[in-house]
């Protein structure tokens, strides 16, 4: 018999349960997750019957609309890996339960052995090694983090740790045994605390991942959903996104926001090179966004979108970052916002809608036909670290490394002010057809290294340079000074540098630039803008009448 045999109310019914079943999947499971009191050999159901390990949440097989709880003040070692994927109408969600801080995954560890007199030898006065086997990334003697030294020689009561991968050994500076000397001696066990793969429609919230090398990383995947969570504190890096090359998958449409992004380093007398970025975003990763979110003291850059590699066919493009604030008060080289890639590769991104303030080397808008929009810079140091001897203090650098591009790119509406080289700052070679127009640039150049007080624009006079639009900008020093723009090598004034539209035969724009006061009142210590919607750092500060308006051509 088949089915057109079959009584009418028969089919009726079975096509129901069909589209029941399909449309309305059996009712979802939510499994708790207890560090300290649960079991493995639990169901997971309820609170009492809690699993215990990340080894039991990443071995089970979960189905759309299931939820996974962690306990509120708990903490585990190791990667969550989440083994299967949600569906549009049916995510599967990690997030918290029960009251008290954030359930932690990812922690710090006992350097192996380091709690054994007898792995220690005294190589130095006072400087002993032990056997590892690899990077610690980070050390904390004590429970204090301590800075790393260049060498093994240069270990000291300040610098307390060198890691030499050559010879497999932690120094470590000592007054006696370390296992003796110290109360813990710990660093940095996990690759990452949490490890999505090629997986779709997850979401979690409030939710701590930390101390790892990548405290979250999102490869190949598409439609993650990531809010109200805390990310990287005693990281390298906070959030990494990218395509997965070994099957081609790009990271697609996945979304985070409400993030707090602390590297938790407060070391202000060192650059720890291992110390990288907040939030990476690189090759493969397709119509992502980050927004309302926080990044603290990251070493390379606060936020950074790269593409080296022509592996996936959109590269970093048409991502989208506003509603942030950023910055590096302790360290003494942290960027704040970096884009960079090869032709086509890092393109068509946003950033918008923040603040970047207190941090330690330009940010960099490269790549081509990128945006920076409403965002104020306050504050740019010269980087002091050894290896950065010159300069870097610029708000803005427009810049070509070796392969990579820097065009088409557009500044609009910011404001750029107390940074110690220009607030602009463009070299070559082949650095063209940028945008900057209704911008503040506000007491640059406050303390260059490169004889250029007072300049708040400085375009080198180099190779492939030209074709840039400079329109509708205000420029002023509180010093008065008038000669605020450097144009191929010729200092000028504001009136000069309206005249200077194809200067050279190089085919810049530049017209209704302006020197004028832009702002009214005292600066306040902080901008606030959220009663006023979020809506811009110009528009905040005119909203708090900072910010003279613009009326027929003049601020």
């Amino acid at each position: 018999m088949n089915i057109y045999q079959l009584p009418c109310w028969v089919v009726v019914f079975i096509l129901s349960l069909i589209f029941a079943t399909h449309v309305f999947p059996a009712s979802a499971a939510t499994y708790y997750v207890d560090a300290t009191g649960g079991n493995d050999a639990n169901s997971g159901l309820n609170e009492h019957e809690a699993w215990a390990t990340l080894e039991r949440v990443n071995s089970f097989q979960y189905k759309p609309g299931d939820s996974v709880v962690f306990k509120c003040g708990e903490m585990w070692n190791g990667t969550l890996i989440p083994p299967d994927s949600g569906t549009e109408t049916a995510y599967i969600t990690f997030e918290s339960y029960g009251k008290g801080p954030l359930p932690v995954i990812g922690k710090k560890i006992d350097v192996p052995h380091g709690n054994r007199p007898s792995s220690w030898t005294e190589g130095a006065q006072d400087i002993w090694y032990a056997p590892i086997t690899k990077n610690p990334y980070r050390v904390w003697l004590g429970n204090t983090e301590y800075e790393y030294a260049k060498d093994a020689t240069a270990v000291n009561t300040s610098l307390r740790w060198y890691c030499d991968l050559q010879e497999n050994r932690l120094y470590v500076y000592s007054q006696g045994n370390p296992a003796d000397y110290y109360s813990t001696i710990k660093c940095l066990d996990n690759e990452f605390a949490l490890n999505v793969v090629r997986k779709s429609h997850l979401e979690f919230q409030n939710l701590n991942f930390s101390f790892s090398r990548m405290s979250v990383r999102i490869l190949g995947s598409q439609n993650i959903r990531m809010h109200d969570c805390e990310l990287g504190y005693g990281s390298l890096v906070g959030l990494y996104v990218s395509g997965d090359a070994a099957s081609g998958e790009e990271s697609v449409d996945n979304e985070f926001s409400d993030l707090s992004i602390d590297s938790g380093y407060r070391l202000p007398n060192t650059y720890y090179e291992y110390l990288s970025d907040g939030v990476h975003f690189d090759a493969g990763v397709y119509r992502n966004s980050i927004h309302d979110f926080t990044l603290v003291n990251w070493g390379h850059s606060a936020l950074y979108f790269l593409c080296t590699t022509q592996t996936f066919p959109h590269g970093c493009s048409y991502n989208r970052a506003w509603n942030f604030a950023i910055s590096a008060p302790d360290l003494v080289y942290g960027r704040g916002l970096n884009t960079d890639g090869l032709e086509g590769m890092t393109q068509y991104n946003e950033i918008f809608d923040g603040t970047v303030t207190d941090t330690w080397t330009r940010n960099q808008l490269n790549g081509n036909h990128n945006i920076f929009r409403n965002i104020t810079i306050d504050t740019v140091h010269n980087s002091i670290r050894p290896s950065k001897p010159w300069g870097v203090g610029e708000g803005i650098g427009f810049e070509c490394y070796s392969g990579l591009v820097s065009h088409g790119n557009t500044i609009e509406q910011c404001t750029i002010m107390n940074t110690d080289e220009a607030g602009i700052y463009v070299q070559g070679p082949d650095t063209h057809s940028h945008v900057i127009k209704n911008t503040i640039l506000y007491n640059c150049g406050l303390d260059s290294w490169h004889g250029k007080e007072g300049i708040a624009l400085n375009v080198l006079d180099e190779d492939g340079i030209g074709n840039n639009t400079f329109v509708d900008n205000a420029f002023y020093q509180d010093t008065g000074e008038t000669r605020v723009i450097t144009m191929y090598n010729r200092a000028m004034n504001v009136s000069e540098f309206n005249n200077a539209s194809g200067m050279d035969g190089r085919n810049d724009r530049i017209e209704r630039n302006s020197y004028s006061v832009p702002f009214s009142g005292e600066l306040p210590a902080a901008i606030e803008g959220t009663e006023h919607g979020w809506v811009g750092a110009v528009d905040i500060l005119r909203a708090i009448g900072m910010v003279c308006s613009r009326t027929n051509g003049k601020w």
